[in-house]
């Protein structure tokens, strides 16, 4: 097992090439020759610029934390390194490498969102969270993602089934649970526990195939359906990487969904990367945040807003339980 900093290195190579294409967009669109003759608002630029708010909020907000743009009470300038390497007119602007060299879908998905307002994922022509939300994904769908998901989950579900609490109880529903990262790491560090995956039947068709690989079969169950629904009845229940995939609106509806039909008391533990209370650290979750706002109309949160969303739901903050690489492991207990 590799150690966290190593895991932290691949995570930043994860995001460079959005990070690149978030500077070739901001280029591309003019936002650093905008900013050249006068600071702006972020409401302003968008207007002027007729942009998407929420999703040039979160460039704007990209743009600070790479060091690009410097913001004070939201309005924002240029800094000297902007100006050097950004305006057209320096002797050392970079901004047609930044085209040139951008990841060509990543740099339209940015633009298509700031000037329409969404770039929804899409497989075969139909956008992927509509597919969710409704229960009617597609096996092929639900499998392409399905391994992207537990690529990415396999390494903090290790680390948190380690090193915090979550792996102290002897039962556990992870809600949207995927591939089963969570489940199998959590039974092969700890042989007390079971584990209930509640997800699509499609998805779950893929979480056999994966599960099956890891002969920790005994101790985990699959449990078809969709939180949009209601979910199984429960007391310690996880959420690791949903809530960013839905704009607040549909999130509470999750979360009011799981206080329903969870028992009296409960506990539900969050997993997400956080940003901080500025939005502007660290760098990795500011351009997770603007993928969000392109891909979904959604975003990264931070812990204030995630202690609120819970709270209109019914759950109070205990604490942050655990960390590894940007993942924070945050556990809520309900309230009755």
């Amino acid at each position: 097992m590799s150690n966290t900093e190593d895991y932290l290195e691949f995570e930043n190579y994860y995001i460079a090439s959005a990070k690149f294409a978030s500077i070739s967009c901001a280029v591309d669109l003019g936002i650093f020759e905008f900013l050249k003759d006068e600071p702006s608002s972020s409401e302003l630029l968008a207007l002027s610029l007729n942009l998407n708010r929420h999703v040039s909020s979160a460039l704007l907000k990209a743009l600070e934390s790479l060091n690009l743009l410097k913001c004070e009470s939201d309005i924002y300038y240029l800094n000297e390194k902007s100006k050097n390497f950004l305006l057209k007119q320096s002797r050392y602007y970079q901004g047609n490498e930044f085209l040139r060299k951008a990841h060509p879908e990543i740099l339209q998905r940015f633009k298509q969102a700031l000037q329409k307002g969404t770039a929804a994922l899409e497989y075969r022509g139909q956008v992927i969270t509509n597919m969710w939300q409704a229960g009617s994904i597609d096996k092929e769908t639900a499998k392409a993602f399905t391994y992207v998901m537990d690529s990415m989950m396999a390494y903090p579900a290790n680390y948190h089934a380690q090193n915090s609490s979550i792996s102290n109880h002897k039962k556990l529903i992870d809600i949207g649970g995927g591939s089963g990262a969570w489940a199998i790491e959590l039974c092969n560090m700890n042989s007390h526990i079971t584990v209930e995956v509640f997800d699509l039947p499609e998805v779950l068709e893929t979480t056999k195939e994966i599960i099956r690989r890891t002969l920790i079969t005994e101790r985990i169950s699959l449990i078809p359906g969709n939180f949009f629904d209601s979910i199984p009845k429960g007391n310690i229940y996880l959420l690791s990487n949903i809530l960013h995939d839905w704009p607040e609106d549909e999130c509470l509806k999750i979360l009011m969904n799981i206080h329903r039909d969870s028992e009296d008391k409960c506990s539900l533990y969050i997993h997400e990367c956080l940003l901080d209370e500025g939005e502007t650290s660290p760098t990795f979750t500011c351009i997770f945040n603007l993928l969000m706002a392109a891909n979904h109309n959604s975003s990264q949160f931070t812990l204030k807003r995630l202690q609120k969303l819970l709270e209109q739901a019914g759950f109070k903050f205990a604490n942050v339980d655990s960390n590894v690489g940007y993942y924070q492991l945050v556990k809520f207990d309900k309230v009755n």
